[in-house]
């Protein structure tokens, strides 16, 4: 007797089984009828079929969050669409993304699919199996330059440089209304090629008010840096150009006077004037172009270089040699030459060309369009009406005033047919 009570404990010890939901099977005809079997659901419209068929619903086995589905039989098509209803499992997460993928007699693919608490339901135009799958949002990011760019002014202020920088001076107030007409995000500092004097060496010169370099904000921008241009004829004789750049945004670029006019994914625009050619020891030319280099990819945005120097070394009052050095950086970088014997006009010209508001990028998938969300690091305001599509389904325009990130975050749309 005990023997036989202690099997039957291990009897009932034994977890049941757990079974399939029951299929619904029925015979339905040109008037439409409906099918449910835990849950699940085919609701056949009238017309759809236009004569009796026994259709069957039924559970066929587990999926990743919901069991497989299959609606039976095999091959038959629909002459209306057909509403699929298929249960959730009740620990499924992040199923708010969920479609119907179904396998019919025209191939696999996934279904515009509405979800609804621990539910999928999409239309079907033939029997088929199908289950619920998550989606995963796609997010992918680019960086923007937006409408900003970041000028240096590199100026010349050995003793032989008061005419070109007074030229430079009539210039400022052409250069301000152009920039603040096209709503460029500009910062305008100023340098000399003056590195032997440690006060000024590598730093940005005063502008007064507390600034250090200028911003559509500052006051008085215009005169304030048709003054900031004449920087004096007592620096050094050893015009070191390449040096004063390198030491401003590198070696000295966390010193008080030159924190916050670079700023990351702006471009940057530099103006060499001299009559000169640079005298630069440190860094090496292998050095600067090397630094130059990374500047442009640590940034991903352009380093353009003009110049306005001498373009051969025939004199014209007082200059020395021509500046090859800043010629050859101009043509490398795509900058504008000025011939220093003319004047600076056409160089400062083009100065801010390089802000550009409009980014053309490329997703990887083409995005769901009702599930596209776009978001800017810098711009809260920022969202779907900002970008574009372009012609060819996975280019998209980006407009964004502010330098910084945009992140597309969507739905792809799933490749049409696909292996179930």
């Amino acid at each position: 007797m005990s023997l036989i009570l202690a099997l039957f404990a291990c009897v009932q010890d034994v977890p049941p089984v757990e079974q399939p939901p029951q299929a619904a099977v029925d015979t339905i005809g040109a008037e439409g009828g409906t099918l449910v079997s835990e849950g699940g659901s085919v609701m056949v419209p009238p017309g759809a079929l236009d004569a009796d068929v026994e259709l069957t619903w039924r559970s066929i086995g587990p999926g990743e969050i919901s069991d497989v589905w299959a609606l039976d039989p095999a091959g038959l098509a629909f002459a209306a669409p057909v509403t699929v209803t298929i249960p959730l499992y009740p620990d499924a997460t992040d199923v708010e993304n969920a479609a119907i993928s179904w396998t019919d007699g025209v191939g696999g693919r996934r279904l515009d699919t509405v979800v609804g608490g621990l539910a999928a339901t999409a239309l079907v135009y033939g029997t088929g199996i199908g289950e619920a799958v998550p989606r995963t949002r796609i997010s992918e990011s680019f960086e923007v330059p937006g409408s900003a760019v970041d000028i240096l002014l590199v100026i010349d202020d050995s003793g032989s440089m008061a005419e070109e920088q007074a030229q430079l001076a009539q210039l400022a107030h052409g250069l301000i209304e152009r920039l603040e007409t096209r709503g460029v995000d500009f910062h305008i500092g100023i340098t000399t090629t003056d590195t032997d004097h440690a006060q000024v060496a590598g730093k940005l010169r005063p502008l007064g008010l507390g600034e250090r370099f200028l911003t559509p904000q500052s006051p008085d921008a215009p005169d304030r840096l048709a003054s900031a241009v004449l920087v004096g004829t007592d620096g050094s004789s050893e015009e070191t150009g390449r040096a004063a750049l390198y030491q401003l945004l590198q070696t000295r670029a966390a010193a008080p006077e030159n924190q916050g006019f670079r700023r990351p994914q702006a471009p940057l625009e530099v103006l060499f004037v001299s009559d000169e050619e640079d005298r630069t020891l440190v860094p090496s030319l292998q050095e600067f172009n090397q630094w130059l280099r990374s500047l442009e990819e640590d940034s991903g945005a352009p380093v353009v270089i003009h110049a306005v120097v001498g373009l051969t070394d025939v004199d014209c009052d007082g200059l020395g040699r021509a500046g090859t050095l800043y010629l050859g950086y101009a043509e490398r970088t795509g900058g504008t030459v000025s011939d220093i014997c003319v004047g600076p006009g056409t160089s400062v010209g083009v100065l801010g060309d390089t802000a550009r508001p409009v980014t053309d990028v490329q997703l990887a998938f083409l995005p769901e369009p009702d599930s596209l969300r776009v978001e800017h690091s810098a711009d809260p305001g920022f969202g779907r009406p900002d970008v574009e599509p372009l012609d060819r389904p996975h280019d998209w325009r980006i407009h964004a005033d502010a330098p910084g990130t945009v992140t597309f975050s969507y739905l792809p749309v799933d490749p049409d047919p696909f292996e179930p």
